[in-house]
């Protein structure tokens, strides 16, 4: 009879013979994906509640304690990783994914955060900022946020790795689950998103996926639209606001209180923040039809805003400020509430089902933005001759770039064979006005 103790070993050996040979796929790319527990200072909290009041977040019970001082934790994480990039997803935490990693350029493109730093903001109190955050149900940010979620990981048969996280959300009584896939080939991970009402009672249709990125001075928002609207439903010109300020830069918005721009006016399936100093940044990507809502969170750039970077992390410790980035189902998040907005909130039918999947990519060298593709990113930039075009592939690209005049005459044309986070660079001697640039067989355009 074979003793418990060697049937432990055998299991052992047979996992760590699994993840080694998973860690290169079929396909002879790099990839892997495993669970660690990596320790943080972590500031717990406490005293729950003993009676689940009725209202917004019943059945849940809230949390009233918060620590002032840091105890040393271990965190549970699934660690993703393949050639280009790398991420953490925290399934006690909510689910979220923790940060997400450029090992081109050793930047975070998803904002980690190096503490676990509970603070009282969500609908149960605790919470914590940085990463991407799921809020699926009636009012954000979720009772799920920092809660254990179920999760499963798994090795694809297309070389890609994935991480399932949801839960069944009580105040609404609605079931999530969203896929974190890694492919082996690309410079970008996918949030692949499912959310159910199996009753047969109607709820808010409330999602917003939120990412959070560092800010900095140099900071540009390249957010496609022509105006936004607040949480009050007020409305004004983006980028440039009436009295001539842009407020895509991130140095601009030092007015006022903390800052909420739902960006629209334009049909476009991206936006990006890029880093002018450091020539870098951070991508998003979705049909535009599956998430039209995107939005701008901004901290007050004055003393009321600064005091959260100490509240939500430890300046010590690497991290700062953060802004977020967030996407949404509808155009704004509390229409509802105002009189001033004409995009009114919707129901979330009985029985209706939301699928909808989203890509998040770094982004280097390419001195700003233009476009966005599937394929890669495009920024033009003038100079003396004419302009200079900078394309940076997301994944292997075989394509021709082309360079097309009114008629439809093509000027230019160039054969590229890249791999992923490569960057193709060529000045043109043309003015750059009414000219397309495009991939010929992808949507680059």
């Amino acid at each position: 009879m074979v003793s418990f103790l060697k049937i432990a070993a055998m299991r052992k050996y047979i996992i760590l013979i699994s993840i080694l040979a998973c860690i290169t796929n079929l396909n002879g790319q790099e990839i892997s994906i495993r669970e660690e527990y990596i320790t943080f200072p972590t500031y717990p909290f406490s005293d729950p509640d003993p009676v689940a009041l009725p209202g917004k977040i019943y059945p849940y019970f809230s949390f009233d304690g918060y620590s002032s001082s840091a105890i040393s934790q271990k965190h549970k994480m699934v660690v993703m990783e393949n050639k280009w990039i790398k991420l953490w997803v925290a399934p006690d935490i909510g689910g979220k994914i923790w940060g997400a990693l450029d090992k081109k350029t050793g930047k975070y493109f998803i904002y980690y955060n190096n503490v676990v730093k509970f603070r009282d903001i969500a609908m149960r109190g605790p919470w914590t900022s940085g990463g991407i955050e799921f809020n699926f149900g009636s009012i954000g940010h979720a009772p799920t946020t920092v809660s254990p979620v179920d999760y499963h990981f798994q090795h694809n048969s297309d070389g890609s790795v994935s991480c399932f996280v949801g839960a069944i959300e009580l105040t609404s009584r609605t079931e999530w689950r969203v896929e974190i896939i890694l492919p082996a080939d690309k410079a970008w991970f996918e949030t692949r998103s499912s959310w159910n009402n199996p009753t047969n009672l109607k709820t808010s249709l409330y999602h917003w996926q939120t990412a959070a990125a560092d800010v900095g001075d140099d900071l540009k928002y390249y957010f496609p639209g022509k105006a936004y609207i607040g949480h009050s439903g007020e409305v004004s010109g983006w980028p440039v606001m009436s009295n001539g300020t842009d407020i895509s830069f991130y140095r601009n918005n030092n007015y006022g209180s903390s800052h909420s721009y739902h960006v629209l006016g334009e049909y476009t399936d991206w936006f990006a923040g890029y880093y002018q100093n450091n020539d870098n940044g951070f991508g998003h990507w979705s049909r535009y039809p599956y998430k039209p809502g995107k939005k701008i969170w901004i901290w007050a750039l004055s003393r009321s805003g600064a005091i959260w970077e100490n509240l939500l992390t430890d300046p010590d410790k690497g991290n700062k400020q953060y802004t977020e980035i967030q996407t949404g189902l509808l155009f704004n998040q509390e229409a509802d509430e105002s009189t001033m907005s004409p995009f009114k909130h919707l129901f979330f039918e009985p029985g209706a089902v939301e699928n909808f999947r989203e890509r998040w990519f770094p982004i280097s060298g390419t001195k700003g933005i233009t476009a966005v593709s599937p394929e890669g990113v495009l920024n033009i930039v003038n100079n003396e001759k004419g302009f200079n075009l900078l394309f940076q592939s997301l994944a292997y690209v075989k394509d021709r770039l082309q360079i097309i005049d009114t008629s439809g005459k093509i000027l230019y044309e160039y054969q590229i064979d890249m791999m992923p986070e490569q960057l193709f660079e060529k000045s043109v001697d043309l003015a750059p006005e009414n000219l397309t640039v495009r991939l010929k067989d992808g949507e680059l355009y």
